[in-house]
């Protein structure tokens, strides 16, 4: 036999020998390029969604800046409508609202009973004033809320027995522009 006969009969007859040796061998390194390929994909999915996350707090961080800044201006919006509307009831108390205000809530306290339709014709104002004299009337105690459900009425929270003393604290509301109660 030939030199390079001798050596692939060797190579075969140390093949078989450590068979198991080889294929163990061969599987790894075929493996281990494929680990090293699937580990380099994962390193590089992991750092764009790194950066997709830093990206998307940095659109959030933003966010909340640009809804803040667009906040202040809303506070302060709701600040002056608060002062507008509390200016609008002392004046409406100062002015002619005041006697409609002690007409409506002796009615009220009388019958203890309120809704806007029932002021309308008790007091006989209009609708737009009758709701002013709802607002007033709720603001100084005399009425309760607006209830959860629409189709129930306001309660009445002053009962006959006080009538007078409420009508007298009102009357100094209306007159003196300030509430003690």
């Amino acid at each position: 036999m030939t030199d390079p006969d001798l050596d692939v009969a060797a190579r075969l007859a140390d093949v078989t020998a450590n068979l198991d040796a080889y294929i163990e061998a061969k599987a790894t390194e075929i493996a281990a390029a494929r680990i090293a390929a699937v580990e380099e994909r994962a390193e590089r999915k992991l750092a764009e969604m790194r950066a997709e996350h830093a990206t998307e707090m940095q659109r959030s961080e933003d966010l909340i800046a640009e809804l803040r800044r667009q906040l202040k201006p809303l506070a302060r919006h709701m600040e002056v409508c608060m002062e507008s509307r509390a200016e609008r009831a002392r004046e409406a108390e100062a002015g002619g609202d005041g006697q409609l205000l002690l007409e409506a809530a002796r009615q009220v306290i009388n019958e203890q009973r309120v809704d806007q339709n029932w002021i309308q014709r008790h007091v006989q104002v209009g609708f737009a004033t009758a709701g002013r004299l709802l607002t007033l009337l709720e603001e100084h105690g005399v009425i309760g809320p607006v209830p959860a459900t629409r189709s129930g009425q306001r309660q009445v929270l002053v009962p006959k027995d006080r009538r007078n003393a409420e009508l007298e604290r009102l009357r100094a509301v209306v007159e003196g522009g300030h509430d003690d109660a």
